[in-house]
């Protein structure tokens, strides 16, 4: 690379013609007219920053990370470069590296406005909407016309169960005709019946516009599906489900995923387990609450971190993240081989990482809950690393859990959730491996029924406690008025005390579903078909 002969006054200017590139979407030109400007000047700041962003622009994360941290060492006392690093950290899930320098940046300008905004998405993201709130109500109050802040303002309000303000904030949003699928598929969750013959209207004409982008016909439809729910007009609403996702396809192979499975089952035995016994942490903070999306994760971490003793970390990533960077999910085989090369030093230094990750979250608290669902998928690599880990498998109804799937807008890490029968295969896949880790693994699995929990919740929530080694604190019995964050789609039932009606539910579009309960089987007892 041919180096530059610039000054050193030329480089601001050189920095914001790159910036002009960037805005006007000319990304490869931007990135090697930056890399050359890094070539003469390696030590400048901004010049880092500035590739960074570019990298955070093409969504390469990873690439952005050095040079934004490079800027932040080089300065420690600019504030833009503090919450830059620190906004990174969040968007990597590295959330106990991201809000020191979060702080950080706000101490320095206690008005940044981007700042207030993070640590309030900060705080949101670890279940502490209360402690998000002030700051994101300051953000809005330096710009009150920010869509973001006024967003995930309405976000904290909607997590604390205060729906009437959040939605207040979400019909400014809407007659700003900002986020406007948003905010409609917001306040349609939040509303009462008779309110949403407006939005019901409004989501319908939106719908017939041409060249809709898909994501957003999707929120309309889904919309439109929760509204005509409400009203009981369920062929309707499960033609609008059905229809959400179609607009959002999502390539999904469910034998490449069932010969994954089939290698689990046949590599993972209980001897693999003895070989490397001893190797992780001895901790006994984890909780993992595993099981399908929709069957009960959220209730059961909000009736753990009622707990006095207990706290709730929402849903990590940090077992995924290790789990795919030691390929776990690639090749099991070539995942067992190569366990045992990374030495004791190596597997406690991962285990380690992921324990101080938890104690980040507690506060002097002896457990602390990770409810992210698909960690069921990875149970074999937590038992490695994490012998004293209690494991709470949710389970609920097949049709009801799988019908939950299909209607709320997963994300596109379950491809498999957009079509009846995808989902259902996968199901089956999914309480195959967990028959087989409840054979194999080494940590005992507490089993935990929604439809027990709902039928008898002072029972089941005590036996609950006592699995997790903890003494029965009353405190569990009023999880619905914990301030907490509820970001899932199961903040409504969350927020309220326990009830039953989302059981069964699966009837109500019974002649719709059949695609699903083929798939299910023989996994569909006799009783919850006929009965």
């Amino acid at each position: 690379m041919t180096k530059l002969t610039l000054g050193q006054d030329a480089v601001p200017a050189r920095v914001r013609q790159i910036g002009s590139l960037i805005q006007g979407g000319e990304m490869d030109k931007a990135e090697t007219a930056a890399l050359e400007l890094l070539n003469s000047h390696p030590k400048r700041p901004e010049v880092h920053t500035i590739l960074g962003m570019i990298y955070l622009q093409q969504l390469k994360r990873s690439r952005a990370l050095p040079y934004l941290e490079f800027a932040a060492k080089a300065e420690p006392r600019n504030p833009a470069y503090l919450n830059n690093l620190g906004r990174l950290y969040l968007d990597l899930r590295a959330i106990e590296l991201a809000l020191p320098f979060l702080h950080n940046a706000l101490t320095i300008d206690p008005k940044l406005t981007p700042t207030l905004i993070s640590i309030g998405e900060y705080y949101l993201s670890v279940g502490k909407a209360a402690l998000g709130l002030p700051y994101l109500e300051r953000a809005l109050r330096n710009e009150p016309k920010n869509a973001k802040a006024k967003w995930h303002l309405g976000e904290a309000l909607d997590a604390l169960g205060k729906s009437d303000e959040a939605n207040r904030h979400y019909q400014e949003l809407h007659q700003d005709g900002k986020m406007l699928a948003d905010s409609l598929y917001a306040m349609s969750r939040n509303n009462q019946p008779g309110q949403n013959a407006p939005l019901m209207a409004e989501a319908e004409r939106l719908l017939g516009e041409d060249n809709l982008p898909g994501p957003i016909a999707g929120k309309l439809h889904t919309s439109l599906g929760f509204m005509l729910e409400k009203e009981g007009k369920y062929p309707q609403a499960f033609d609008h489900f059905d229809q959400a996702n179609r607009v959002n396809p999502a390539n999904f192979d469910i034998e490449k995923f069932r010969q994954w499975v089939d290698a689990a089952i046949e590599k993972f035995t209980p001897e693999v387990f003895r070989e490397y016994a001893g190797l992780g942490h001895e901790s006994e903070l984890p909780v993992l609450v595993v099981g399908m999306p929709r069957s009960g994760t959220t209730l059961t971490e909000q009736v753990i971190a009622s707990h006095g003793q207990a706290a709730g970390a929402g849903e990590l990533t940090r077992i995924g993240q290790f789990a795919a960077a030691y390929g776990y999910q690639r090749d099991v085989n070539k995942f067992i081989e190569g366990w045992g090369g990374l030495g004791a030093h190596g597997i406690r230094e991962i285990a380690d990482n992921y324990v101080n990750l938890l104690r980040f979250h507690a506060r002097g608290e002896v457990r602390v809950v990770d409810k992210l669902p698909h960690n069921f998928v990875n149970l074999g690599f937590a038992a490695l690393l994490l012998p004293k880990a209690r494991i709470v498998h949710c389970s609920r109804n097949p049709a009801d859990t799988c019908l939950s799937c299909f209607q709320n807008p997963l994300n596109d890490a379950h491809p498999y959730s957009r079509d009846l029968t995808h989902l259902g295969l996968y199901y089956r896949e999914y309480r195959r491996l967990m028959e087989h880790w409840k054979k194999v693994l080494p940590l005992e699995i507490y089993e935990l029924s929604y439809e027990r929990l709902t039928a008898d919740f002072e029972g089941e929530s005590r036996k609950l406690i006592d699995f997790i080694g903890l003494p029965w604190d009353p405190a569990c019995l009023q999880f619905h008025e914990a301030e907490s964050t509820v970001r899932t789609f199961s903040k409504q039932q969350v927020r309220n005390p326990i009830y039953k009606s989302s059981v069964e539910r699966w009837r109500r579009y019974e002649s719709e579903l059949q695609p699903l309960l083929t798939a299910l089987g023989d996994l569909m007892q006799p009783a919850d078909v006929d009965r």
